[in-house]
């Protein structure tokens, strides 16, 4: 039962770690889109939409 207990423990860290890797890549990705836009604006490219 403590293997067990200890399994659940290390499954419960690692989807931890799993949120914080996937919140920080998805941070960087909506900085690369904020840069871009702002690149877009500073051409005075406009799409219409």
């Amino acid at each position: 039962m403590v293997a067990a207990a200890a399994a659940v423990g290390f499954i419960t860290t690692e989807h931890r770690g799993l949120h914080l890797l996937r919140d920080s890549a998805s941070a960087a990705v909506g900085e690369q889109v904020n840069k871009y836009i702002f690149t877009i604006e500073q051409k005075g490219v406009h799409s219409g939409i």
